[in-house]
Protein backbone atom coordinates (compact mmCIF):
# COMPACT_ATOMS: atom_id res chain seq x y z
CA UNK A 1 0.00 0.00 0.00
CA UNK A 2 1.48 3.40 -0.96
CA UNK A 3 -0.21 5.36 1.08
CA UNK A 4 -3.58 4.81 3.49
CA UNK A 5 -4.46 8.56 4.37
CA UNK A 6 -2.48 8.37 7.92
CA UNK A 7 -4.52 9.28 11.05
CA UNK A 8 -7.48 9.76 8.42
CA UNK A 9 -10.44 7.83 7.46
CA UNK A 10 -10.99 8.83 4.35
CA UNK A 11 -13.89 6.53 2.44
CA UNK A 12 -12.84 6.74 -1.43
CA UNK A 13 -9.36 8.59 -1.98
CA UNK A 14 -8.82 8.21 -5.65
CA UNK A 15 -7.73 10.09 -8.31
CA UNK A 16 -3.87 10.49 -7.28
CA UNK A 17 -0.83 11.71 -8.77
CA UNK A 18 2.61 12.93 -7.26
CA UNK A 19 4.78 15.79 -8.78
CA UNK A 20 8.05 17.12 -8.06
CA UNK A 21 7.62 21.11 -7.40
CA UNK A 22 10.82 22.97 -5.26
CA UNK A 23 12.08 20.81 -2.78
CA UNK A 24 8.90 18.67 -2.52
CA UNK A 25 7.13 16.26 -3.67
CA UNK A 26 3.77 16.34 -3.92
CA UNK A 27 0.65 13.44 -3.52
CA UNK A 28 -2.54 14.82 -4.53
CA UNK A 29 -5.84 12.93 -4.36
CA UNK A 30 -9.34 13.41 -3.82
CA UNK A 31 -11.89 12.15 -1.58
CA UNK A 32 -15.83 11.66 -1.23
CA UNK A 33 -16.97 12.19 2.08
CA UNK A 34 -18.72 8.85 3.73
CA UNK A 35 -21.24 11.20 5.30
CA UNK A 36 -22.66 13.33 2.14
CA UNK A 37 -22.50 12.84 -1.33
CA UNK A 38 -22.29 16.28 -1.64
CA UNK A 39 -18.74 16.65 -0.39
CA UNK A 40 -15.85 16.22 -2.84
CA UNK A 41 -12.75 17.56 -1.96
CA UNK A 42 -9.02 17.50 -3.16
CA UNK A 43 -6.26 17.09 -0.36
CA UNK A 44 -2.59 16.78 -0.74
CA UNK A 45 0.19 15.38 1.60
CA UNK A 46 4.17 16.31 1.18
CA UNK A 47 7.00 14.65 1.30
CA UNK A 48 11.04 15.71 0.67
CA UNK A 49 11.24 11.74 -1.09
CA UNK A 50 9.23 10.10 -3.65
CA UNK A 51 8.32 7.49 -1.40
CA UNK A 52 7.33 9.30 1.85
CA UNK A 53 6.48 9.47 4.10
CA UNK A 54 4.08 11.50 3.34
CA UNK A 55 3.03 14.14 6.08
CA UNK A 56 0.31 17.12 6.55
CA UNK A 57 0.71 20.58 5.67
CA UNK A 58 1.21 22.96 8.65
CA UNK A 59 -1.61 24.83 7.46
CA UNK A 60 -4.76 23.45 5.59
CA UNK A 61 -4.72 20.07 4.03
CA UNK A 62 -7.91 20.96 1.25
CA UNK A 63 -7.50 22.66 -2.03
CA UNK A 64 -10.34 25.11 -2.43
CA UNK A 65 -13.87 24.47 -1.48
CA UNK A 66 -16.63 21.54 -1.99
CA UNK A 67 -16.87 20.13 -5.74
CA UNK A 68 -13.19 21.24 -7.05
CA UNK A 69 -12.61 17.74 -7.46
CA UNK A 70 -10.14 15.24 -9.06
CA UNK A 71 -7.62 17.58 -9.44
CA UNK A 72 -4.03 16.73 -11.54
CA UNK A 73 -1.53 19.24 -10.73
CA UNK A 74 1.35 20.30 -13.84
CA UNK A 75 4.53 21.97 -13.14
CA UNK A 76 5.26 23.81 -16.50
CA UNK A 77 8.75 24.50 -18.06
CA UNK A 78 9.08 28.17 -16.65
CA UNK A 79 8.90 27.25 -13.36
CA UNK A 80 5.29 27.93 -12.47
CA UNK A 81 2.59 24.68 -11.44
CA UNK A 82 -0.77 24.78 -11.64
CA UNK A 83 -4.16 22.37 -10.47
CA UNK A 84 -6.86 21.58 -13.00
CA UNK A 85 -9.98 20.06 -11.52
CA UNK A 86 -13.47 20.01 -12.42
CA UNK A 87 -16.44 21.66 -10.19
CA UNK A 88 -19.80 20.22 -10.63
CA UNK A 89 -22.37 21.68 -12.75
CA UNK A 90 -25.82 21.32 -11.03
CA UNK A 91 -29.55 20.37 -13.63
CA UNK A 92 -31.29 22.81 -15.49
CA UNK A 93 -28.06 25.74 -14.62
CA UNK A 94 -29.80 26.65 -11.81
CA UNK A 95 -28.09 26.96 -8.33
CA UNK A 96 -30.98 24.53 -6.59
CA UNK A 97 -30.90 21.68 -9.28
CA UNK A 98 -29.50 18.54 -8.48
CA UNK A 99 -25.58 17.78 -8.64
CA UNK A 100 -24.24 16.38 -11.81
CA UNK A 101 -21.77 13.74 -12.22
CA UNK A 102 -18.70 16.09 -14.10
CA UNK A 103 -18.60 19.82 -14.69
CA UNK A 104 -16.44 23.21 -15.51
CA UNK A 105 -12.92 23.43 -15.79
CA UNK A 106 -10.76 24.86 -12.63
CA UNK A 107 -7.20 25.97 -12.85
CA UNK A 108 -5.45 27.24 -10.20
CA UNK A 109 -2.31 28.45 -10.33
CA UNK A 110 -0.56 27.01 -7.09
CA UNK A 111 2.87 28.21 -5.25
CA UNK A 112 4.53 26.73 -2.13
CA UNK A 113 5.11 28.37 1.05
CA UNK A 114 8.63 28.69 2.23
CA UNK A 115 7.44 25.96 4.79
CA UNK A 116 6.72 23.73 1.72
CA UNK A 117 2.47 24.31 2.08
CA UNK A 118 0.80 24.57 -0.88
CA UNK A 119 -1.20 28.07 -1.68
CA UNK A 120 -3.02 28.92 -4.59
CA UNK A 121 -3.78 31.75 -6.99
CA UNK A 122 -5.69 33.48 -10.17
CA UNK A 123 -3.09 32.36 -12.86
CA UNK A 124 -1.01 35.40 -14.04
CA UNK A 125 -2.13 35.20 -17.67
CA UNK A 126 -6.04 35.44 -16.49
CA UNK A 127 -4.98 38.22 -14.09
CA UNK A 128 -3.28 40.12 -16.48
CA UNK A 129 -6.02 40.24 -19.38
CA UNK A 130 -8.48 41.29 -16.67
CA UNK A 131 -6.11 43.91 -15.45
CA UNK A 132 -5.80 45.58 -18.89
CA UNK A 133 -8.79 48.13 -18.44
CA UNK A 134 -9.16 49.94 -15.25
CA UNK A 135 -12.16 50.64 -13.98
CA UNK A 136 -13.20 52.83 -11.14
CA UNK A 137 -15.29 52.18 -8.58
CA UNK A 138 -18.11 54.40 -7.49
CA UNK A 139 -19.26 54.70 -3.36
CA UNK A 140 -23.32 55.09 -3.12
CA UNK A 141 -23.63 55.16 0.73
CA UNK A 142 -22.35 54.02 3.90
CA UNK A 143 -23.60 53.26 7.44
CA UNK A 144 -23.12 52.25 10.54
CA UNK A 145 -18.88 53.10 12.15
CA UNK A 146 -17.10 53.41 9.02
CA UNK A 147 -13.71 56.02 8.62
CA UNK A 148 -12.22 56.63 5.47
CA UNK A 149 -8.44 56.37 6.75
CA UNK A 150 -6.64 58.20 3.90
CA UNK A 151 -8.51 61.06 2.07
CA UNK A 152 -9.50 60.64 -1.58
CA UNK A 153 -9.02 56.98 -1.60
CA UNK A 154 -11.17 53.67 -1.15
CA UNK A 155 -9.94 53.01 2.41
CA UNK A 156 -11.91 52.71 5.48
CA UNK A 157 -12.13 51.73 8.89
CA UNK A 158 -15.61 49.73 9.98
CA UNK A 159 -16.45 48.81 13.38
CA UNK A 160 -19.53 46.83 14.23
CA UNK A 161 -20.19 46.08 17.90
CA UNK A 162 -23.35 44.08 18.13
CA UNK A 163 -24.58 41.26 16.22
CA UNK A 164 -26.63 43.28 13.14
CA UNK A 165 -24.82 45.91 13.34
CA UNK A 166 -22.93 44.92 10.34
CA UNK A 167 -21.06 48.58 9.40
CA UNK A 168 -20.65 48.92 5.48
CA UNK A 169 -19.27 50.49 2.55
CA UNK A 170 -21.75 50.49 -0.44
CA UNK A 171 -20.91 50.76 -4.16
CA UNK A 172 -22.49 51.10 -7.10
CA UNK A 173 -22.89 48.01 -9.59
CA UNK A 174 -19.58 47.28 -11.52
CA UNK A 175 -20.95 47.32 -15.47
CA UNK A 176 -18.87 44.80 -16.78
CA UNK A 177 -19.78 41.29 -17.91
CA UNK A 178 -16.60 39.89 -16.30
CA UNK A 179 -14.12 41.83 -13.77
CA UNK A 180 -10.95 41.33 -11.02
CA UNK A 181 -11.98 43.20 -7.51
CA UNK A 182 -8.32 43.66 -5.75
CA UNK A 183 -8.29 44.93 -2.41
CA UNK A 184 -6.07 44.45 0.51
CA UNK A 185 -7.62 44.23 4.21
CA UNK A 186 -6.58 43.23 7.89
CA UNK A 187 -8.02 43.36 11.10
CA UNK A 188 -7.48 43.35 14.76
CA UNK A 189 -10.24 41.37 16.32
CA UNK A 190 -13.52 39.87 15.50
CA UNK A 191 -15.79 37.65 17.62
CA UNK A 192 -18.03 36.52 14.53
CA UNK A 193 -18.06 37.65 10.76
CA UNK A 194 -16.37 40.40 8.18
CA UNK A 195 -16.14 40.57 4.81
CA UNK A 196 -17.90 41.06 1.18
CA UNK A 197 -21.81 40.97 0.07
CA UNK A 198 -22.43 41.11 -3.37
CA UNK A 199 -25.71 42.40 -4.80
CA UNK A 200 -26.55 44.33 -1.86
CA UNK A 201 -29.31 46.09 -3.46
CA UNK A 202 -31.97 46.01 0.06
CA UNK A 203 -28.71 45.90 2.55
CA UNK A 204 -27.17 43.42 3.80
CA UNK A 205 -30.09 41.09 4.60
CA UNK A 206 -30.20 39.18 0.80
CA UNK A 207 -27.44 38.99 -0.65
CA UNK A 208 -24.20 36.51 -2.21
CA UNK A 209 -21.83 36.53 0.82
CA UNK A 210 -18.21 35.75 1.03
CA UNK A 211 -17.65 35.75 4.95
CA UNK A 212 -14.49 35.97 6.86
CA UNK A 213 -14.78 33.45 9.97
CA UNK A 214 -11.98 33.72 12.07
CA UNK A 215 -13.08 31.16 14.62
CA UNK A 216 -13.44 28.91 12.47
CA UNK A 217 -10.79 29.32 10.02
CA UNK A 218 -12.50 29.53 7.05
CA UNK A 219 -13.60 31.54 4.71
CA UNK A 220 -17.49 30.96 3.72
CA UNK A 221 -20.03 31.40 0.96
CA UNK A 222 -23.05 32.18 1.67
CA UNK A 223 -27.10 32.78 -0.61
CA UNK A 224 -28.76 32.43 2.47
CA UNK A 225 -30.26 35.70 4.35
CA UNK A 226 -28.02 36.80 6.90
CA UNK A 227 -30.85 36.37 9.84
CA UNK A 228 -31.02 32.59 8.32
CA UNK A 229 -27.49 31.30 8.65
CA UNK A 230 -26.34 28.36 10.46
CA UNK A 231 -23.22 26.31 10.95
CA UNK A 232 -23.43 24.70 7.64
CA UNK A 233 -22.33 26.85 4.78
CA UNK A 234 -22.70 26.78 0.57
CA UNK A 235 -19.32 26.21 0.26
CA UNK A 236 -15.69 27.11 2.16
CA UNK A 237 -12.48 26.91 2.01
CA UNK A 238 -9.82 26.53 5.25
CA UNK A 239 -7.49 29.69 5.88
CA UNK A 240 -4.60 29.85 8.41
CA UNK A 241 -5.26 31.08 11.64
CA UNK A 242 -4.83 34.58 12.30
CA UNK A 243 -5.04 37.79 13.00
CA UNK A 244 -3.19 38.28 9.94
CA UNK A 245 -1.04 42.39 9.60
CA UNK A 246 -2.39 42.25 5.60
CA UNK A 247 -3.96 39.71 2.98
CA UNK A 248 -4.55 40.75 -0.12
CA UNK A 249 -7.96 39.80 -1.77
CA UNK A 250 -8.79 39.37 -5.40
CA UNK A 251 -12.50 38.40 -6.13
CA UNK A 252 -13.53 37.09 -9.90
Amino acid sequence: MFYDGGSTNYFNMECPGIFHFGGYYYLIFSDQSISSEKQKYVHYRKSTSVNGPWSLPSGPDRIDGNAFYAGKAVPDAYGDAYLFGWCHTRSGGTDNGSWAWGGNLVTHKIYALPNGDLATAIPHTVKSWLETTQETIIKDSQWGNVTNTSSGTQSYRLISNADFDVANVLYHPVNRAQYLITTTFSYSSSSKDFGFLIGACDGYENTFQLRFVPSENKLKFEKKNRSALDSIPDNDVPLSSAPIPAIKYRLL
